[in-house]
């Protein structure tokens, strides 16, 4: 019995000896994870040069940038990191969003395009090269500055299917059932209740939606932006404009750039910065051709041979057309040209118009030659379907003035457009607006805007 008792308390004084050595290894562990602990926060302070009294102070004044450089970055740099420019914009701070591929900014301090100073625009590159944000604005790129750029809506919110400008149609409402259906241009957002502030195209009423009672519901001319293309991933991202909306597939006609054309589910589209239409209806399609002043004569000639080969083929259907000039004697090389290309032609002269315009028709004269002043103000009663500028406009104005004898035209119409190498200082305009129309530019053309804006420079 004696044997059995000592048996019995060494066991006992072996359980609570190994009981003892558990808990002096947890409080070893506990104070070695409360001293790392503190040698953590002792690292931090001196790496981000802040004294521990203050510290918190220090914190909530926002002194301190956190998550845009890691440990190895500070400490490459042997100190404080310098922000990376393109990351910055006029309004940022510390504590301010970064931009990025993908935010959407508002342009600001321009001085020689203060009509843009307002606008909206996406960030789409950053050129550090040149130190410049390259932007997208209603599908022109420019470069600016990341000073000239404030941040309105940063990237992680891109992926919303509106912007202000953008067109919708309210649905889904249930307190006001009758505003389902209607359509309404979007203002602005109010970020603190989460709506948008749209106004009711029907009476101009402003209303504040949730987003999830907003459709996009795109305009011929609006910018968009193409997404969840499972087919095509290489266009999600990329940005198109409105053309037309084609009943009987119940799609979008949309042009990417190079004027190539998509049929997209409006499921697919999103809205890209401000939607005022071009000067140029969005179903024009325009070519233009760079050549010598010596060569026009030439160039002109071909396009009407090959005019009459597309016709003569079916490839191309006949219709009237109205042929642009600047002067008289212009009027009448144009009109040599089409005799000899055996194009019956009638021109627009003076009092002479009302007869012309009777015999324009494509059982008499298909070809109608005419200068700027001669047709005035007339809107053609005709269905024209094709433009031909023998002679480049001197402005943009002048330009969209005669396409719009292509109102009538089903199709949209076409138009071919010569501009020589002596009318550089039109070439640059001219590429932005095609650019915006998402129009085939061919590479004479841009070397030809470059070389205006080379010197146009101080």
């Amino acid at each position: 019995m004696q044997e059995e008792r000592v048996v019995v308390e060494v066991k006992e004084d072996v359980e609570a000896a190994a009981k003892m050595s558990k808990r002096q290894k947890r409080r070893k562990k506990a104070e070695g994870g409360a001293a790392e602990e503190e040698a953590g926060k002792k690292a931090f302070m001196e790496k981000t040069h802040i004294s521990k009294p203050d510290a918190k102070e220090g914190l909530r004044r926002n002194t301190v940038e956190f998550g845009r450089f890691g440990d190895e970055d500070a400490q490459a740099g042997g100190g404080a990191a310098k922000a990376d420019p393109s990351t910055l914009s006029s309004s940022s701070t510390t504590a301010a969003e970064p931009l990025v591929e993908g935010s959407i900014v508002t342009l600001v301090g321009l001085q020689k395009m203060p009509e843009l100073n307002g606008k909206s625009a996406m960030c789409v590159r950053w050129d550090a090269e040149k130190g410049r944000w390259a932007v997208s604005h209603q599908g022109t790129e420019r470069l600016l500055r990341p000073e000239n750029l404030r941040l309105q809506r940063p990237a992680s919110e891109t992926g919303k299917p509106l912007c202000p400008g953008a067109p919708v149609r309210l649905h889904g409402l249930q307190g006001a059932m009758e505003l389902n259906g209607q359509r309404a241009t979007c203002r602005s957002w109010d970020e603190p209740r989460q709506r948008w502030l749209v106004v009711l195209d029907d009476g101009g009423t402003e209303k504040s939606i949730k987003l999830d009672n907003l459709g996009l519901a795109p305009r011929p001319g609006c910018c968009v932006r193409m997404t969840g293309l499972a087919a095509a991933p290489e266009l999600n991202g990329k940005s198109a404009m409105c053309v037309a909306w084609d009943d009987s597939r119940q799609r979008w006609r949309v042009r990417v750039e190079g004027g190539q054309e998509k049929a997209l589910k409006t499921d697919n589209l999103e809205a890209e910065g401000p939607q005022d239409p071009p000067p140029v209806g969005p179903c024009v399609q325009q070519v233009v051709q760079v050549c010598e002043v010596e060569e026009k004569l030439e160039r002109f000639g071909k396009f009407l041979k090959q005019l009459r080969e597309d016709e003569r083929r079916s490839t191309r259907a006949r219709s009237l057309a109205v042929v642009f000039c600047n002067s008289l004697d212009s009027q009448s090389s144009a009109m040599e040209a089409l005799h000899k290309g055996q194009m019956s032609c009638i021109p627009m002269e003076g009092h002479k118009a009302p007869k012309a315009l009777s015999r324009f028709n494509l059982d008499e004269k298909r070809f109608l030659v005419t200068t700027d002043s001669a047709l005035g103000d007339r809107k053609l009663e005709q269905e024209v379907r094709l433009v031909l500028n023998f002679d480049c406009p001197l402005t943009l104005d002048t330009y969209s003035q005669r396409l719009k004898v292509l109102e009538k035209a089903e199709d949209g119409g076409s138009s071919h457009t010569f501009i020589t190498s002596d009318q550089a200082d039109f070439a640059q305009p001219l590429t932005q607006l095609l650019t915006r129309c998402h129009a085939a530019i061919e590479p004479a053309l841009r070397e030809l805007a470059e070389v205006d804006s080379t010197t146009s420079r101080p």
